[in-house]
């Protein structure tokens, strides 16, 4: 099995009961995994994934996890592209509000988090000019975000609607010049009809376009409430 660079465990369909997993220690020697999907599953502990430096994909989608997690657990995923926790919620609370965990995904490209009840975007990371070694930020390379399903953020938040334009004005410096990366974000929130749309760099960017105007139209209304 040391060849393998797929694997792939589910528990029972009904989401009433799920499987348990002592330990994945049976492909701790797989270190040319590039795939890994668990699903439906209790697990001990993922401490496993450190070993995986070649891993491209990792699924943990109705995943719970006992023990803590640690941030040197994802020292492995230096390489990730594809992470999807939907249904996962404390999983992903836990890997997305721990910045020493979202600094190792520098090669992050799509993040699903469905159904995981989130209430806030903070993870999100502020605009970045320059990257160096010294001072990593987390997720330059992240250009696709799926949060549809189950979150109770409030698409009216001003803190969301800021998260939001963040996203799309992140830049990634890239020799000999600094390109904008092509972003893309997914809502869906089922409290809130007005976040049941696929918002695109564009429809962002209209968002900072009203943004704007309503700027200048408060602005406006205090240079005619001094006069």
């Amino acid at each position: 099995m040391v060849d393998l660079q797929e694997f792939t465990i589910k528990g029972p369909k009904s989401k009433n009961e799920k499987l348990a997993v002592d330990h994945l220690g049976s492909i701790g020697g797989c270190t040319k995994l590039r795939k890994l999907r668990i699903e439906r599953c209790d697990l001990v502990s993922l401490a496993i994934l450190a070993q995986f430096s070649e891993l491209d994909t990792l699924e943990l989608k109705e995943v719970y996890v006992e023990t803590t997690l640690s941030p040197s657990f994802f020292n492995g995923c230096s390489n990730l592209r594809t992470l999807d926790l939907t249904g996962s919620p404390k999983l992903a609370q836990l890997i997305l509000g721990n910045q020493e965990i979202r600094i190792k995904l520098q090669k992050l490209h799509t993040l699903t988090a469905k159904d995981c009840n989130m209430d806030n975007l903070n993870w999100i990371p502020e605009r970045i000019d320059v990257t160096s070694p010294s001072r990593p930020l987390p997720f330059p390379s992240l250009s696709i975000v799926d949060i549809s399903g189950n979150n109770s953020f409030n698409c009216h938040d001003q803190r969301v609607k800021q998260a939001l334009c963040r996203f799309d004005n992140l830049k990634r410096t890239e020799n000999p010049q600094v390109k904008i990366v092509n972003r893309n974000f997914i809502l869906e929130n089922a409290n809130n009809t007005n976040c049941r749309q696929q918002m695109s760099a564009n429809s962002i960017l209209q968002l900072n376009f009203f943004r704007l105007l309503d700027q200048i139209f408060r602005h406006q209304v205090q240079l005619m409430t001094n006069q």
